[in-house]
C-alpha cells in the first residue's frame, strides 16, 4: 500500500497540512479538506473516511471525539532518522524494564525456595506466555497499534515485581500470570515492530531487508545486555550483607555432594547459612527500585515510541472486524503457520532458545551460584555474562554483514558446545569464582547469536506475516522455559543438563537444513526473475 493512501483515508483530520494533499482545496464554510478526486469523494459520501463510529461525511468538520484515535496517532510516515531513534528508545525503555526484572528473575529459585514456589510460579508465567502469544498478540495490536500494545504489557511486568515484596502464592501466582499474559503480547509486538520497521528503513535506504532486519536485532539486543548488567549489579549491591568477613571457602565442606550437577531434589535440604534467603526488608528495597524503574520505562514507551503509520501495517487494520470472529481468525492463521515446513524445522532451535535462558537463570544460579557460594553473589557472577551478551550482539550482527548468516551460526555452535561440555567435565569448588564467572559468559556468548539471528531469520522467512511468525516463536522460546521450570523440583540437574543438550543438537542440525532449503530456494526465485 502507497504511503499516500494513509492520508486519503484521514481526509477530515484538520492535523493533516495542505501541502501533503494534490490538488486540494479548502472549503470556507467547513474548513473541511477536499480531495478533487472521485474515488475519494465515493468513500468520504459513504462514511469509509476515519470518522469513528461509521459517521459519515456530509461536508461539516467532525468534532473532535468523532475522529479516530488510530488516524489522529499514527503518523503518515516515519523518516530514516525516526525509525532509528524508534529502535534506540524502545531499546532503551526495554533496558530500563527489563534491568529491574532481571534483578529478580534470577533469583527466583533461590529467593522463594519453600515447595518450589520460584520455580512453579516461573512455569506458570511462560505457559501463560506460550498461550497468550497464540491468542492476544493480533488482536491487542489490531485494537490498539503496535506502540500500546508494548506499552500496556510492560505495566503486567511492574504488577509481577510489586508481588515479590510479599512473596506468598496468593500475591506470585496472580502476578505470574498477569505478566505471562503481557510477556506473550510484549515480545510478539516487538519483534514484529522491529520487522516492520527494518523492513521500510531498507526500502528508503536501498538495502537487504535481510542485512537490516539482523541489524536492528542486533542493536536491540547489545542494548538489551544493559538490562542485566545493571539488574545484576543492582541485586548484588542491596541483597549483599553488612558484613561477609566470617565467610569461609572450605574446601571439605562436602558442598560438591549436594551441589553443581549433584544437586538433586530433596539431597540438600540441609544447605548451609550461604545459601539462605536475604532479610525481607532488603528483598523490599530491591523490588521498590524495581518498581521505580519499571514505571520509568512505561513513561518512556508512552511518550517517545512512535505509532506505526497504518499504511505500513494493513494486516492489522481493525475496520469492520468483530472481535470474536478476529480472535479466532488470528488464532487460526498463527496455528497454520506453526505447519509451515520451514517453522516445523525452527521449533527445536526455537525451544532450546528458552531451555537455554531457564537453565542459567533457574539451574545455574540455585545449583551452582547459591548453593557454593551465596545468593548476593549471583548478580556478581553473572555481571560479566551481560557485558559478554552486549559484545557478543555487536559481534554476530557484524559477522552477519560481512560473512553471511551460516559462519555466525557456525561460531554460535562451537561457543555453546564449549559451555555444556564445560559443565558436564568440571568438579566445581568454592575457591574457584573465575570459572563460576566464565561459564555464563561462554552462554551468553552463544545466546548472542541465537536471539538476534534466529528472530532476524523469522523476519526474513515469514515477512509475509510477521505477527504470526513472532508469535510462534515466542510460543516455543515460552515452552523450553516451562519445561525446565517444570523439570527444576522432579529431576537432578545433571539430568537437566543432558536433555538441554539433546535438544541443542538437534536444534541446531535442523537450522542449517533450513539454512540449506531457504538458500536453495532463493537462488531458484532469483534465477525464475532473470529468466
Amino acid at each position: 500500500m502507497a504511503e499516500t493512501d494513509e492520508f486519503e483515508k484521514c481526509v477530515p483530520i484538520i492535523l493533516a497540512p495542505c501541502s501533503q494533499t494534490e490538488k486540494s482545496t479548502i472549503n470556507g464554510s467547513s474548513n473541511v479538506l477536499e480531495i478533487k478526486d472521485q474515488s475519494t469523494k465515493k468513500d468520504s459520501t459513504s462514511g469509509s473516511s476515519c470518522l469513528s463510529n461509521g459517521s459519515k461525511n456530509t461536508g461539516s468538520s467532525p468534532s473532535a471525539p468523532q475522529r479516530s484515535l488510530k488516524c489522529l496517532r499514527s503518523p503518515e510516515d516515519i523518516s530514516k532518522r525516526g525509525i532509528l531513534k524508534n529502535v534506540i528508545v524502545l531499546s532503551i525503555s526495554f533496558v530500563t524494564m527489563f534491568a529491574a526484572y532481571a534483578s529478580l528473575s534470577a533469583l527466583q529459585s533461590s529467593l522463594h525456595l519453600q515447595q518450589g514456589m520460584g520455580v512453579i510460579n516461573q512455569a506458570v508465567l511462560y505457559a501463560v506466555m506460550a498461550v497468550s502469544c497464540l491468542l492476544l498478540p493480533k488482536v491487542v495490536i489490531r485494537a490498539i497499534g503496535h506502540k500500546w500494545s508494548m506499552t500496556v504489557s510492560l505495566v503486567g511486568y511492574v504488577l509481577w515485581m510489586g508481588a515479590n515484596g510479599y512473596g506468598v502464592w496468593a500475591t506470585m501466582l496472580p502476578a505470574s500470570v498477569v505478566a505471562g499474559m503481557s510477556a506473550g503480547v510484549l515480545w510478539t509486538t516487538q519483534g514484529s515492530y522491529f520487522s516492520i520497521l527494518a523492513k521500510h528503513y531498507a526500502l528508503k535506504t536501498k538495502q537487504e531487508p535481510a542485512a537490516v532486519t539482523s541489524l536492528f536485532f542486533g542493536i536491540f539486543v547489545a542494548f538489551f545486555a544493559f538490562s542485566a548488567i545493571f539488574g545484576n549489579l543492582m541485586s548484588s549491591m542491596i541483597l549483599r550483607p553488612s558484613s561477609t568477613a566470617n565467610i569461609t571457602h572450605d574446601e571439605d565442606s562436602g558442598l560438591a555432594d549436594v551441589c553443581g550437577l549433584n544437586d538433586c531434589p530433596g539431597a540438600n535440604s540441609s544447605r548451609t547459612h550461604l545459601a539462605k534467603p536475604p532479610p525481607p526488608d532488603l528483598v523490599w528495597t530491591l523490588v521498590g527500585v524495581d518498581i521505580a524503574m519499571g514505571t520509568a520505562s512505561v513513561v518512556i514507551s508512552c511518550i517517545f515510541v512512535d505509532s506505526l503509520p497504518s499504511s505500513w501495517t494493513p494486516e492489522f487494520d481493525s475496520s469492520g472486524k468483530d472481535l470474536r470472529k478476529d480472535t479466532l481468525s488470528s488464532l487460526r492463521a498463527t496455528v497454520r503457520h506453526m505447519f509451515r515446513l520451514e517453522q516445523v524445522l525452527l521449533i527445536p532451535i526455537s525451544v532450546y532458545m528458552g531451555m537455554q535462558y531457564a537453565f542459567v537463570d533457574a539451574e545455574y544460579t540455585k545449583s551452582f551460584i547459591s548453593c557454593f557460594l551465596a545468593i548476593w553473589m549471583v548478580g556478581f557472577c553473572l555481571l560479566p555474562s551481560a557485558v559478554c551478551r552486549g559484545l557478543g550482539s555487536l559481534i554476530s550482527g557484524r559477522m552477519a554483514k560481512y560473512t553471511g548468516i551460516v559462519p555466525v551460526f557456525v561460531y554460535g555452535l562451537i561457543v555453546d558446545m564449549s559451555f555444556q561440555l564445560t559443565l558436564l567435565l568440571w568438579s566445581p569448588s568454592e575457591s574457584q569464582l573465575a570459572v563460576f564467572i566464565i561459564l555464563p559468559c561462554l552462554s551468553t556468548l552463544a545466546d548472542a547469536v541465537w536471539q538476534p539471528q534466529i528472530k532476524a531469520l523469522y523476519g526474513v522467512m515469514f515477512a509475509d506475516d510477521t505477527a504470526s511468525a513472532f508469535a510462534v516463536c515466542t510460543f516455543f522460546n515460552a515452552c523450553g522455559c516451562i519445561v525446565v521450570f517444570a523439570l527444576s523440583s522432579l529431576l537432578c540437574t545433571r539430568f537437566k543438563l543432558y536433555i538441554l543438550t539433546s535438544v541443542f543438537t538437534l536444534g541446531v542440525t535442523l537450522l542449517f537444513v533450513i539454512l540449506f532449503v531457504f538458500r536453495r530456494s532463493r537462488r531458484a526465485k532469483s534465477a525464475e526473475v532473470q529468466s
